[in-house]
């Protein structure tokens, strides 16, 4: 099926997906595909909520620095039970006809310095070089380019999956909510990196045969200027008809809070829309690209620091139906 012709994508998401017992994650997606959903999201790397175990690198060892316990990774090597669990997630969406949308990066995981010092490309042995690791030593910072070869390498085992999976179409996000962090730059510089980060990122993936049509950029700094790239632009925070924009490449998304919507709330009190606002928003979405919301019912009564409490099984599918009236 060629890219684009499908009818509108809807999604209930629970990002860490890979993360639970596989059982209870291949229940999420039957639930969801049942309900009217003809789409899913998943991230590929995150370390908020523990996600450090899943991402796609083994951990090689930990190390205690700043006050923090973190793990190193070896960017040399495949966490083989974290593919093998998003083959099984891919080839089950593949079965119920639903479209992957996969975050690739996200930038959540690098705003406290505690899930940053658990992110894959922070932490790892290529950085800390001799006498663990005597290859290259990666140094500069994850929008720079010395790290670039490795995010490579990783592309290309994103894609032998997806195809391995049977999946020809999908969907990518290079960084969700991608904001290049100040820190010592002015703003200039920081700007010139978040530009540049997802010029490279654009031209890598589609050197590998993703088309622009399939990229998703996920960002608020220099919007304007990525948006003239040519990919389709995602907005967060939409849970509510009254918030909802659509657009010929924009992707409305339920990430995020919206002090409309007056649905299901989650531990954060963050609502997805109510049943009403799913009825009101279905035939504004009928014919654009889609969309997906965060299922707040499966992380309502959720510990923050671990997400200890949450699971799929908690999720709920009321408002889905709805929605799914925009795919007919």
């Amino acid at each position: 099926m060629a890219v684009g012709s499908m009818k509108t994508l809807i999604g209930t998401s629970i990002y860490e997906l890979v993360k639970y017992p596989i059982e209870d994650s291949l229940w999420f997606l039957d639930q969801a595909s049942a309900k009217g959903a003809n789409a899913f999201e998943l991230f590929l790397i995150w370390s908020w909520w523990l996600g450090y175990a899943w991402e796609p690198y083994l951990i090689h060892h930990w190390k205690d620095e700043d006050g923090i316990h973190s793990p190193v990774f070896d960017l040399s090597k495949w966490n083989g039970p974290m593919w093998g669990k998003l083959n099984a997630l891919l080839t089950r969406g593949r079965e119920n006809k639903m479209i992957p949308i996969i975050r690739i990066h996200d930038f959540c995981s690098l705003k406290n310095r505690i899930d940053k010092r658990a992110y894959c490309f922070i932490n790892n042995i290529q950085r800390e070089g001799p006498p663990v690791w005597t290859g290259p030593q990666l140094s500069g910072g994850i929008w720079e380019v010395p790290v670039r070869a490795y995010y490579h390498k990783l592309h290309v085992k994103l894609l032998d999956t997806l195809h391995a999976s049977g999946i020809n179409r999908f969907y990518l996000v290079p960084m969700n909510e991608a904001d290049v962090i100040r820190n010592s730059w002015t703003e200039a510089e920081a700007r010139e990196r978040q530009i540049d980060f997802h010029k490279w990122y654009i031209q890598d993936l589609m050197s590998l045969g993703v088309k622009k049509s399939q990229l998703i950029m996920s960002v608020s700094m220099c919007y304007d200027t990525i948006a003239k790239m040519g990919c389709r632009m995602e907005l967060h925070g939409i849970n509510s008809n009254e918030r909802l924009i659509t657009g010929p490449r924009l992707f409305p998304n339920g990430d995020g809070h919206d002090d409309k919507a007056r649905g299901i709330a989650d531990y954060m009190n963050w609502k997805e829309p109510s049943i009403a606002q799913a009825k009101a928003m279905a035939p504004l979405l009928k014919g654009t690209f889609g969309y997906a919301y965060i299922n707040r019912g499966y992380q309502k009564t959720a510990v923050p620091a671990t997400g200890e409490g949450a699971s799929p099984r908690k999720a709920r599918f009321d408002i889905l139906p709805h929605l799914a009236k925009a795919r007919v």
